[in-house]
């Protein structure tokens, strides 16, 4: 008796060139595909890593003028406060020759 179930498996004549030459094809077009694909990712994976560096630099810009600003109105306190007095010194100098 003979094991049908354990035959290996071949290409019959009855099959057409032209349906192998199209899976061929298509295994070609499936690979490009991929490798398109693929190179989009990497592409897309160094614009995230772009946009993230330039995210860190505006970070690292707004920090340093918060510091800035807080010692600009700091100076502006002080700058108020010497030009009051500076008045309040005028007004009773003024008073007192009178």
């Amino acid at each position: 008796m003979q094991d049908t179930t354990q035959k290996d498996w071949h290409q019959s004549k009855l099959v057409p060139i032209s349906i192998m030459i199209g899976m061929l094809i298509q295994s070609f077009a499936f690979v490009r595909y991929a490798s398109q694909i693929e190179s989009q990712v990497f592409a897309n994976r160094d614009n995230i890593l772009m946009v993230q560096a330039e995210a860190e630099s505006i970070r690292t810009r707004s920090q340093t003028q918060e510091v800035a600003l807080a010692r600009i109105d700091q100076n502006s306190v002080y700058t108020r406060e010497m030009v009051e007095r500076i008045l309040n010194s005028i007004e009773r100098s003024n008073g007192s020759q009178r």
